[in-house]
């Protein structure tokens, strides 16, 4: 009897033991559910889509938000009037999105990925509308992305207008433009004040500067991000080019249509009977006593001023100028040139011509030509050499 009674006491301890096991079994299980329910629901996109007008004319904008345990993501999304131009955004913003997506995936930081994307709009009319998108994202590894794209479509057919469907001749004016560039470039890299190997600007090709930004009707420009056209241990190079540097390559409808182009044609017959130098006294019949005067290096800040005392005294002077000066002065070249005074070439960087290539001294000399004569719309004739520095191969 007394076995009997131990054998049921045993029994019920073991039922309740598997009772109290079942129950913590199915505790167990209940709070990982939940834990996992939680943990899945943090990790589950949190995604905003909605649309605000912006403050350009037609265009409005679309933003994107989202956030999850590895990303804080906005973006912000020009919306025109143009199917063919929001497609192609759309998929560029969206490849740059989703690179990022599973960059953020595979980070190992504690620290959240961010990523913004926003827009400008530059020139914005029927004809044409110039779109910079700016990319910033940060997943915590040895570099930020921070970079520019930027194009300007054909606001009606929605394609991408090109830098060389401006130009006259697409292939002959490619290789003048490109020394153009190359000489700006060469100007930054110059006032970066950090060494660099000629290598750098013999790399380049036309192709990378096809994409631009119309600032303006006189203006294009090129608003690259670092390590986009040069080694990334040099900052971001961004310059622009004046439609009076490059006019002589832009005589055709469809510059005309969108820039403020003046007339090479008509500034060359202007030329057969404006001569290039008014009269001085060295072409007087008695000149004895004359001087030439001459001024180098500029135009520059002193110019304006110079010009004033040279006017009082009724005296005429030749200048030879440097094509980033002029380049950034154009209005002065244009009173000296008006004030009938003469232009002179004096190179683009003043380097010392016999130390440079036949072809290097070309570019120096054309390079300035092309400024001068787009300011002026006549050609200079004359040359000065920097440190009056020749050579048999210079002359």
């Amino acid at each position: 009897m007394i076995r009997k009674i131990q054998k049921r006491k045993n029994n019920k301890i073991i039922y309740i033991s598997i009772i109290i096991l079942l129950l913590l079994l199915s505790g167990a299980i209940f709070l990982n559910k939940i834990s996992h329910n939680v943990e899945e629901k943090h990790n589950q996109d949190i995604t905003n889509y909605y649309f605000k007008d912006s403050k350009y004319n037609g265009i409005g904008s679309k933003f994107i938000e989202r956030k999850n345990s590895k990303e804080d993501v906005l973006l912000e999304v020009p919306v025109t009037k143009n199917n063919k131009i929001n497609d192609f955004i759309n998929n560029k913003i969206q490849e740059i999105d989703d690179t990022f997506k599973d960059d953020a995936k595979k980070s190992t930081f504690e620290n959240i990925s961010t990523e913004r994307i926003s827009y400008q709009v530059y020139y914005n009319n029927d004809d044409a509308i110039s779109i910079l998108i700016s990319i910033k994202q940060d997943t915590h590894g040895a570099n930020l992305n921070d970079q520019n794209l930027f194009w300007t479509f054909n606001a009606k057919n929605g394609e991408i207008i090109k830098f060389s469907d401006f130009l006259n001749n697409k292939e002959k004016d490619k290789s003048s433009i490109l020394e153009i560039i190359k000489n700006k470039i060469q100007d930054y890299l110059k006032n970066s004040k950090k060494e660099f190997s000629n290598e750098i600007l013999n790399d380049l090709d036309f192709e990378s500067f096809e994409n631009i930004i119309i600032l303006d009707k006189q203006t294009i420009d090129f608003p690259f991000s670092k390590g986009q056209i040069i080694p990334s241990n040099f900052s971001s190079v961004q310059f622009q080019i004046k439609v009076s540097e490059i006019s002589n390559f832009l005589q055709n409808d469809f510059s005309r249509k969108i820039f403020e182009v003046p007339d090479v044609q008509n500034s060359k017959k202007v030329q057969k009977i404006t001569p290039l130098t008014s009269k001085s006294p060295l072409l007087d019949k008695d000149c004895s006593k004359c001087i030439a005067l001459t001024f180098d290096d500029g135009p520059g800040i002193y110019t304006d001023k110079l010009l004033s005392y040279l006017q009082s005294y009724k005296a005429k002077a030749t200048f030879f100028m440097i094509g980033p000066s002029a380049q950034r002065h154009p209005s002065i070249v244009k009173r000296v040139f008006d004030n009938g005074h003469q232009i002179g070439n004096h190179t683009w960087s003043h380097p010392s011509l016999p130390g440079l290539s036949p072809e290097q001294v070309q570019n120096e000399i054309s390079s300035t030509n092309n400024i001068l004569q787009g300011i002026t719309g006549v050609k200079p004739t004359t040359l000065r050499p920097p440190y009056g520095a020749t050579n048999a191969a210079v002359q």
